[in-house]
């Protein structure tokens, strides 16, 4: 049989390496500028459980909404028409247990009236309510007198999955 000439052979492979090699590569590109550049807005998760937050005198409510990410919760309060704090005042959130009255500090709550914290599903099982209090800034980390909302949540049990 006649020998074949590998010389011309790798040749004509060589270009259609090269341009498959680009081919690959300005597709790739492509589809990585395409996701990175999207317009459509990124989907929010609803939460898994809410409350409403009642005035225990006067005016004003919120609601508390509640997200699990595996063992913690991601505790969103979001409050409205309460009156607006004189200086030295703020709200404070916190976990409260009805039966005992035994409380947990969250944390204040701006004037935006909006705040979030990160609770874990151990301590968020020990407590069945969310309350919010006004307090004056006067170096005492315990609750005031003065609860303004409340609102009861249904702790349920979650697995490290959810």
């Amino acid at each position: 049989p006649p020998a074949v000439p590998t010389r011309g052979l790798r040749r004509a492979v060589r270009p259609l390496a090269v341009a498959a090699a680009a081919l690959v590569l300005v597709a790739g590109t492509a589809g990585i500028t395409a996701r990175l550049t999207r317009s459509e807005p990124a989907p929010v998760a609803s939460p898994d459980q809410t409350a409403v937050l009642d005035p225990l005198e006067g005016t004003g409510g919120g609601d508390v909404l509640m997200a699990a990410h595996g063992s913690t919760v991601t505790m969103t309060i979001e409050t409205h028409d309460l009156p607006s704090t004189r200086s030295g005042q703020f709200y404070y959130a916190w976990l409260l247990d009805p039966g005992t009255n035994k409380m947990l500090p969250l944390g204040q709550v701006g004037p935006s009236g909006v705040a979030s914290f990160e609770v874990p599903d151990s301590l968020l099982l020990r407590y069945a309510a969310v309350d919010v209090s006004l307090e004056d800034d006067d170096g005492d980390p315990g609750h005031s007198v003065t609860s303004v909302l409340r609102g009861s949540y249904a702790a349920e049990p979650r697995t490290a999955t959810s």
